[in-house]
């Protein structure tokens, strides 16, 4: 293929295939989305890795948020026990309760991963109340004062308990 002085090729044909630049544009603009749809349904960010020191301390300010919410708004709230971590509820009327915040995870895969919980000094299966609307077993007063309960996050000695003495706040240990 002849090249003329200025450097240009004669070939009439025009070059087929794209540039190193090119591809490292197209590259970075994939990376960018991929990055926003992972972060935007938490698919490549779950928590399931969470150690059971960050799932207590997100457990104890969940607890001391609804202790805030029933003092501050002069009414009771619960939580449900739940095997895969919590659930804050409100009364609505007529003896039955409904949410008052999405559920909270524990820990991902459940019980299994020693999420447990003991309530006025007595073992819970939460799987048996799987009707939210029933009385909570754990309840915040408006005048601060809570059912007595602690939940172990974590397998065996390794585990982070969190209680309440009914009251003072949640401490995790």
């Amino acid at each position: 293929m002849p090249i003329l002085p200025t450097g240009m090729r004669t070939d009439p044909r025009p070059q087929a295939g794209f540039t190193l630049v090119e591809l490292l544009v197209v590259v970075s603009i994939l990376s960018v989305l991929a990055l926003g749809v992972a972060l935007g349904t938490g698919g490549g960010f779950a928590r399931s890795s969470d150690s059971p020191r960050r799932m207590a301390d997100r457990f104890a300010q969940a607890m001391n948020d609804a202790r805030d919410r029933a003092v501050l708004g002069r009414r009771v709230v619960g939580v449900h026990p739940r095997p895969d971590g919590w659930l804050i509820v409100e009364p609505a009327g007529e003896g039955r309760w409904q949410p008052a915040t999405q559920a909270m995870p524990g820990l991902a895969t459940g019980a299994a991963s020693g999420l447990r919980w003991q309530i006025a000094g007595q073992p819970v299966l939460p799987g048996a109340r799987a009707d939210h609307s029933a009385p909570p077993l754990i309840r915040l007063l408006p005048d601060g004062r809570s059912t007595v309960f602690s939940a172990a996050f974590g397998p065996g000695r390794a585990a982070v308990v969190c209680r309440s003495d009914g009251w003072s706040a949640v401490v995790c240990q």
